[in-house]
C-alpha cells in the first residue's frame, strides 16, 4: 500500500511540475510581448514573480530585462522578484537587457532603482558596464549604470582559457572602437594608465584597433592624461 501511496504521490509532484513550467512558458511569453494584464492574471494565478524556467534558469525578470520591458520589471519587482538573482554562470537581470541593441537604458534603471547591484560579475569577471562598453549603441545604458553606482575601473578576469586578461570597461570600449563609450568614461574617472595582464593600457589597445588607429579614441585618451 505504501509503494501503491509513494507513486500517487510522485505522480502528483510531476503533474505539478509540469503545470508550473507550463504557467511561467505562457508568462515569460507575457512579459516579452509586452501584455501587462496578462502578467498581471498569471501572477495573479499563483506564477511567483522570482520563478525559473528550468531549462535556462531564467528569472522572469531576466526575461523582462532581456526585452527591455520596464514596466513589466517594475511589476514583477513590485511583487518581490529578486533583482539579484543569477543564473549558474553569474548572469543576472541588468547583464540580460545588455544583450539586446541598445543596453535597454529604461529597465536598467528600474532595476537600479529596486535594488540591482551594478558590480555584480559573472564566473568571467564580467559586469553589466563591461558589456554595455562593448557598444556605442549602449551608452545611455552605461549611463544609467555608472549612475547607478557600476564601478568604473572593475577588471574582468585573468585568465587565459577564457579569453579574459584583467581588462575594464574602458580597455574594452578602446579595444572595440566604442569612442562615445571611452569619453564616458574617461568623464566619469576612468583610469587611463590601468594595464591588462599583458601589460596594455587603453591607449595601446586604441593604437593596436582593426584597421586604421582610432584617432578620435586616441585623442580622448591623450586628453584624459595616457602616454
Amino acid at each position: 500500500m505504501w509503494a501503491w501511496d509513494g507513486f500517487v504521490e510522485a505522480a502528483a509532484r510531476r503533474a505539478r511540475k509540469r503545470e508550473r513550467e507550463a504557467l511561467y512558458e505562457r508568462l515569460s511569453d507575457a512579459i516579452i510581448g509586452g501584455d501587462r494584464d496578462a502578467v498581471v492574471a498569471f501572477l495573479d494565478a499563483g506564477a511567483e514573480p522570482g520563478g525559473a524556467k528550468a531549462e535556462n534558469g531564467m528569472t522572469m525578470l531576466m526575461y523582462a530585462a532581456y526585452g527591455g520591458r520596464a514596466e513589466a520589471a517594475r511589476l514583477l519587482l513590485g511583487r518581490g522578484a529578486d533583482p539579484n538573482a543569477a543564473t549558474a554562470s553569474g548572469l543576472t537581470a541588468l547583464m540580460y537587457a545588455q544583450q539586446s541593441f541598445d543596453g535597454h537604458p529604461d529597465a536598467v534603471r528600474v532595476l537600479l532603482e529596486h535594488g540591482a547591484d551594478p558590480n555584480a560579475a559573472t564566473d568571467d569577471g564580467w559586469t553589466a558596464l563591461m558589456m554595455a562598453a562593448t557598444s556605442d549603441s549602449h551608452l545611455e545604458a552605461a549611463r544609467a549604470l555608472l549612475d547607478g553606482g557600476a564601478g568604473v575601473n572593475r577588471r574582468d578576469s585573468c585568465d587565459a582559457r577564457r579569453l579574459t586578461s584583467g581588462m575594464t570597461a574602458l580597455m574594452w570600449a578602446a579595444s572595440l572602437g566604442c569612442g562615445r563609450t571611452v569619453a564616458l568614461l574617461v568623464e566619469r574617472g576612468a583610469d587611463v594608465d590601468l594595464v591588462d595582464g599583458e601589460g596594455l593600457t587603453a591607449l595601446d589597445m586604441a593604437l593596436r584597433g582593426l584597421g586604421n588607429p582610432r584617432e578620435n579614441i586616441i585623442n580622448v585618451l591623450r586628453r584624459g592624461g595616457a602616454v
